[in-house]
This record gives structure tokens, C-alpha cells and sequence, in this order.
């Protein structure tokens, strides 16, 4: 999915019910250590699909939806300084996200804008 200069999707969102489920993750290593979050989008009974997305996307997305929406409030569990992937960590970690793609969704007005990011 692309991103318009303004923060606009490049399709519309219709207005359905959205539900986003934070699935888990997976500790990748390639060059570096990273998680990868798996993301399930559903918008209706016979349509959703998977997508996978790292920390900084969705900091990235917070600090966009912070820039374009002043009284964003919603936030993002911690970023770790030290490299930690242990389970209890990136648990916790993933119930933070979900929480924040739950309130997302909720709001109309940023649904609409960013559920390219989903």
C-alpha cells in the first residue's frame, strides 16, 4: 500500500468494522536481531489477511498520526535501548501494540487516514 505526501492512503477504507489481532511475533536474524509482529486485518467474515510489521513502523506511524493529529494520545510500549528478546519482554511488548492498534482503529478519523499501515 502506498502513502500520498499528506498521509492519505492511495485506496479508501469503506466504512466496515475493523479488527486487528496482534497474532505474535518472531525474533529474525539477519544481518541484526529484530521482531517481526504478525498482524491479523479483518474487515469482514470472508475478508482479512496478514501483515507483518517491526517496533519502528509503528513508531513511525505514531509519530505521523502525532504530526497530522495534535491530541494523539495513544502510545507505544517502551523502546528497549539494550537488545532484548526474551519472551516475558517481547509478551509484554505485544500486548502494548495490539492495545494500540485497538485504540487506532476506534478512532474514525485516523482509521480512515492510516489503515494502510494495516
Amino acid at each position: 500500500m502506498e502513502y500520498y505526501s499528506n498521509g492519505f492512503c492511495s485506496r479508501s477504507i469503506e466504512e466496515k468494522t475493523i479488527k486487528v489481532t496482534l497474532l505474535g511475533y518472531k525474533v529474525m536474524e539477519e544481518k541484526t536481531k529484530f521482531t517481526v509482529y504478525k498482524i491479523l486485518v479483518r474487515r469482514a467474515p470472508d475478508e482479512s489477511w496478514h501483515i507483518f510489521r517491526r517496533y519502528t513502523d509503528f513508531s513511525r506511524l505514531q509519530d505521523k498520526l502525532r504530526e497530522i493529529f495534535p491530541v494523539f494520545k495513544f502510545v507505544l510500549p517502551p523502546k528497549r535501548w539494550f537488545k532484548n528478546f526474551n519472551s516475558e519482554f517481547l509478551e509484554e511488548r505485544q500486548l502494548g501494540l495490539q492495545d494500540f492498534l485497538q485504540h487506532l482503529v476506534a478512532q474514525k478519523d485516523m482509521r480512515n487516514r492510516y489503515l494502510c499501515f494495516v
